[in-house]
C-alpha cells in the first residue's frame, strides 16, 4: 500500500509539470521593440547622402619667398661686396684700437716693472739705517794707469790713471764727434787714422763696441799678478 501511494504522488507531480510547460508554450510571445540606436544606424545606411559639400572659396596664396630673401636677391653683387668691405673695415679698425690699447698697457707694465726693480736695488744696496752701501770695486771701475800712446790720444799727461769705464766713454764721445759710427750697423765703428794708430787696427779692419775692449785692454798698465809662494 505504501508503494502505491508514493507512485501516485510522483505521477501527479509529473502531470502538473507537463501542464505548466504546456501553458507556457501556448502563451503568445511578444516581440521586443528594436533599440532606437540600431534603428537610427539602419536608417542612416539606407538613406542616400543628400547633403553635398559646399564649394570652399579659394583663399589668396601667400608668396613662399620671404621678403628678406627677396631683398637679398634683388641686391646686386656690387652692393653685397660693398657691405662685406664695410664689415671688414670696421673689424680692422676695432683690431687696430685693441692693439694700441695693448701697446699702451705693455709700456705702462714695463715702466712699473723697471721702477720696482730700481726700488729693490736701492733697498738691497742700503744698510739697516738706509745708508747706501759702498759698491764693490770691479775691474771696470778700478782706476788703471794708461800707456803713453793712449794718454796722448785722450789729451792726458803721461802716467795718468782712468777707469776703463771712463776710457770707454771718452772713445764713444770721439766716435760721435768724428761721425765714425756706421749708419746702418750701429755697433760698427769705422776708425780714422788716429784711432787706428792708437788701437793698432789695420786699414779695413772692423771695430765694434763689442770688441773694442779687447783693443783698449792692451793700452792699460795692469799690475803684475802675484806668483804663488813656493813651498
Amino acid at each position: 500500500m505504501s508503494t502505491n501511494i508514493t507512485g501516485t504522488s510522483t505521477m501527479s507531480k509529473a502531470t502538473q509539470a507537463k501542464k505548466v510547460v504546456n501553458k507556457k508554450s501556448d502563451a503568445p510571445v511578444a516581440e521586443a521593440p528594436a533599440a532606437p540606436a540600431q534603428a537610427e544606424k539602419v536608417s542612416k545606411k539606407a538613406a542616400p547622402a543628400q547633403a553635398v559639400a559646399a564649394p570652399v572659396a579659394a583663399a589668396p596664396v601667400a608668396s613662399s619667398v620671404p621678403a628678406a630673401v627677396e631683398a637679398v636677391e634683388s641686391k646686386s653683387v656690387d652692393q653685397e661686396i660693398s657691405e662685406l668691405i664695410t664689415v671688414f673695415q670696421k673689424t680692422r679698425d676695432e683690431s687696430v684700437k685693441a692693439i694700441k690699447s695693448l701697446q699702451r698697457l705693455q709700456k705702462s707694465v714695463s715702466k712699473a716693472v723697471k721702477e720696482a726693480s730700481k726700488r729693490r736695488r736701492r733697498v738691497k744696496a742700503a744698510d739697516e739705517n738706509g745708508v747706501p752701501k759702498e759698491k764693490r770695486p770691479t775691474i771696470f771701475t778700478t782706476p788703471v794707469t794708461l800707456k803713453d800712446e793712449l794718454c796722448s790720444f785722450l789729451g792726458k799727461s803721461k802716467g795718468s790713471q782712468m777707469t776703463p769705464a771712463d776710457v770707454t766713454r771718452a772713445f764713444s764721445a770721439y766716435v760721435d764727434s768724428h761721425k765714425l759710427k756706421d749708419a746702418e750697423k750701429g755697433h760698427t765703428i769705422h776708425p780714422d787714422v788716429a784711432m787706428r794708430k792708437v788701437l793698432g787696427v789695420k786699414d779695413g779692419e772692423s771695430v765694434t763696441y763689442r770688441n773694442i775692449q779687447s783693443y783698449l785692454y792692451k793700452l792699460y798698465v795692469l799690475p803684475e799678478k802675484k806668483k804663488p809662494a813656493s813651498a
